[in-house]
């Protein structure tokens, strides 16, 4: 086994490679070990960003908000596919300092190869906050306090948030981010109610109901919503979307009808299967928890499972999926595409931009439903690629900051966001 402080040392000249940091953080952790790592990172420390914040600190959440930061999956992630010789050579390495533009905030985490040595201050971070016991060290770059003073923003989109219209089946529409929680009306046998958390729920009265009625549930762009069906079914609506849906269930089949996205839990009945179409596609479902991307200016229809079983079918075509598999349509064709990146999937109902592996159309496509914005080329759409993940409640300003930081200038004209290169 390697000396550990040998292994102290590599760290701290930010030349340790992914294979030997689970070591280092192990043996970080032994009381023969504590007293080096404090001495060599004191020492270090000296000439970087960090303060001191003993008094009246909370532990805990500091440590937890800097491991938040997912600083070291950046290094393991991103060093193995960076050129080896930077590696290696920290003088050849981009100093942070010098990409102030590149600075993590705390509600956005993009990951790219600039952050390569990023990972050593929330490393030491980390490590110091486990091992204080009176005093603890929190990363503070000086730059973080210029950077976003250094480019003002002259308009700007809030994000989106808890809005829909609730369409009655007389056509009498609610609008329900402005109205009052409580019971908003009643639906044949159901009692329509928004509750205090920005959802929406139908409680079924046990008398059985004599006539079937529709009820269709929109949220427009810059809009997100959350329903309860009346056989107790979760559904969250992205924006831009809908779902039109029957206030009781009846018979052998509970169907609803979906255009957009949209995430169910579905509770699971013996006797009733719960069917959904959308984009031409009809998808049944055996107590499953499954996500449903039809959007109509995708290139790609896409339902993913995440629990349980479900059949997905298109013309003749019918797929039976596993848990973690995605199916794919396109021109009324169907096919399987394997294991799904759940985490992207499910970005949306987390409160984030997934960023890893979609490229920039798609990103601005969200974008636009998300900020209630139209998106506009002035020459060709840039070929980007980004890692990590942003909060999506941040204002359009922060987001723009990022796409500034990669290198594409954008102007925003009132709704109308212009990508200029």
């Amino acid at each position: 086994m390697e000396d550990f402080s040998r292994i102290l040392e590599k760290f701290i000249a930010e030349t340790l490679t992914p294979e030997e940091l689970p070591e280092f953080l192990s043996r970080a952790g032994e009381p023969a070990n504590q007293s080096l790592i404090q001495q060599s990172l004191a020492q270090k420390m000296e000439s970087d960003h960090f303060v001191d914040l003993s008094e009246g600190a909370d532990l805990e959440a500091l440590f937890t908000q800097v491991l938040g930061r997912a600083a070291l999956q950046e290094w393991t992630g991103q060093e193995r596919q960076s050129d080896p010789e930077k590696q290696t050579d920290p003088e050849k390495q981009t100093d942070p300092e010098k990409q102030a533009g590149s600075e993590k905030r705390p509600d956005i985490e993009i990951r790219d190869n600039r952050f390569r040595r990023s990972w050593f201050r929330y490393a030491a971070a980390a490590i110091i906050l486990f091992l204080a016991a009176g005093s603890v060290l929190v990363i503070v770059r000086k730059s973080q306090k210029t950077n976003i003073a250094a480019r003002p923003v002259k308009s700007d989109v809030l994000p989106g948030g808890n809005k829909a219209i609730l369409t009655l089946a007389n056509g009498e529409k609610i609008t329900l981010d402005s109205a009052a929680n409580g019971i908003l009306t009643q639906q044949g046998s159901a009692t329509v109610s928004k509750t205090g958390n920005g959802q929406l729920a139908y409680n079924q009265s046990p008398e059985k109901a004599t006539r079937i009625l529709y009820n269709t549930l929109i949220t427009p762009r810059g809009g997100q919503y959350q329903l309860i069906l009346p056989d107790g079914t979760k559904v969250w609506l992205d924006a831009a979307s809908s779902i039109r849906y029957p206030t009781a269930f009846t018979g052998k089949t509970r169907k609803v009808e979906v255009s957009g996205q949209a995430y169910f839990e579905v509770v699971h009945k013996e006797t009733s299967s719960f069917e959904v179409s959308a984009g031409g596609l009809e998808i049944t479902d055996i107590g499953t928890h499954f996500n449903i991307n039809t959007y109509p200016d995708e290139p790609l229809k896409k339902i993913t499972l995440l629990e349980g079983a479900v059949a997905v079918t298109a013309n003749e075509t019918r797929l039976e999926l596993k848990p973690g598999e995605q199916a794919q349509s396109a021109g009324g064709g169907l096919h399987l595409a394997g294991k799904a990146d759940v985490n992207a999937v499910m970005a949306w109902k987390n409160g984030e931009f997934q960023l890893s592996h979609i490229d920039f159309g798609t990103l601005m496509r969200q974008i636009s439903r998300w900020y209630d914005v139209d998106i506009a080329y002035e020459g060709k759409i840039p070929d980007k690629k980004f890692w990590g993940t942003m909060n999506r409640n941040v204002n359009l300003s922060r987001l723009l900051e990022v796409l500034h930081d990669y290198g594409i200038e954008t102007t925003l004209q009132g709704k109308k966001l212009i990508i200029m290169k």
